[in-house]
């Protein structure tokens, strides 16, 4: 089993713990998985530098060596500080099935990402946080995604 990085026992102690959050911008932004979008959700941030890197199409892993390698320098990656007051936060801690799918499945069965969203605001989320994910990442632990809605 994988060692967890970190996982809350409140949201309060999530939102108190302020970390660094890391965007890449690159060719695999808006990427869709199983033939589902969530283009349009927000401006997506992770809290894992090398997935940054991976979204940004800067890094891909090699498993013949077993590590990430660079590949291109066209990608950029943006830091910030989030600070949400009422996040939606899924946390699966199912190595085969992570936050990040669960999200995607939630998207569907709801009829599409505008609707997804839509009743997220209605509901006064300001941002999605997925924990745990493992989707593309193949070093120890995991890594989280927030999502500012916009």
């Amino acid at each position: 089993m994988k060692q967890r990085k970190y996982i809350s026992t409140s949201i309060l102690e999530y939102l108190s713990n302020k970390n660094k959050v890391y965007r890449g911008i690159g060719d695999r932004i808006n990427k869709t998985y199983g033939g589902v979008s969530d283009d349009g959700m927000g401006t997506f941030w992770t809290d894992n530098l090398t997935m940054a890197k991976w979204f940004a199409g800067l890094i891909d892993f090699n498993s013949n060596i077993g590590k990430y390698e660079p590949t291109s320098n066209e990608g950029e990656i943006l830091e910030k500080t989030l600070s949400f007051k009422n996040p939606y936060i899924i946390n699966s801690t199912d190595e085969d099935y992570d936050s990040f799918q669960q999200y995607m499945d939630e998207i569907e069965t709801s009829g599409g990402v505008e609707k997804y969203k839509q009743n997220l605001i209605d509901k006064n989320h300001d941002g999605i946080i997925l924990k745990n994910n493992t989707t593309n990442y193949y070093e120890d632990g995991t890594y989280d995604i927030y999502i500012e809605l916009i």
